[in-house]
């Protein structure tokens, strides 16, 4: 993954870059992560079908902020498996997030919301995340609403 990305930190523009259905895992997730800021992407990114689980859903969570650039993240869990990072040429714009059949776990749910409590989200969807009410009212109390629509 490493020579990948510094093969891709060489690109002039990158618009799209589709990774989709390899065997990158958490940890290749991680890799491409550190190399991010380097790549000159201003699309999608699809890493979709990398068998990406919901750690590696909050690692990318709690790096967020390290990437001004990053208009969307969707991502799915679920049998789509889905997982997609759409990118503006403006920074600070805020982030749309969508999460779908994630299925955290009671103490990555307090990740969650710690990591969400630090974002600028303009959206934030949360679909069949198996949230129960106290975890969805923890989260309502602690993150920061986004200034556009909250769909649970």
């Amino acid at each position: 993954m490493e020579t990948l990305c510094c093969a891709l930190s060489k690109c002039k523009a990158i618009s799209q870059l589709d990774l989709t259905d390899n065997l990158l895992d958490d940890s290749g997730l991680r890799c491409l992560l550190g190399y991010l800021p380097q790549l000159p992407i201003s699309g999608w990114l699809d890493l979709s079908h990398n068998s990406i689980s919901q750690e590696g859903v909050l690692y990318l969570l709690e790096t967020l902020p390290s990437y001004p650039h990053i208009q969307e993240v969707s991502v799915s869990l679920g049998t789509k498996q889905i997982f997609r990072m759409h990118f503006s040429k403006e920074e600070g714009t805020g982030t749309i997030l969508r999460l779908c059949e994630c299925s955290f776990s009671t103490e990555q749910v307090s990740r969650l919301t710690s990591n969400l409590s630090h974002q600028q989200l303009t959206e934030l969807w949360l679909t069949k995340c198996g949230l129960d009410p106290p975890q969805l009212t923890t989260l309502l109390n602690l993150v920061n609403r986004p200034a556009g629509l909250l769909d649970l």
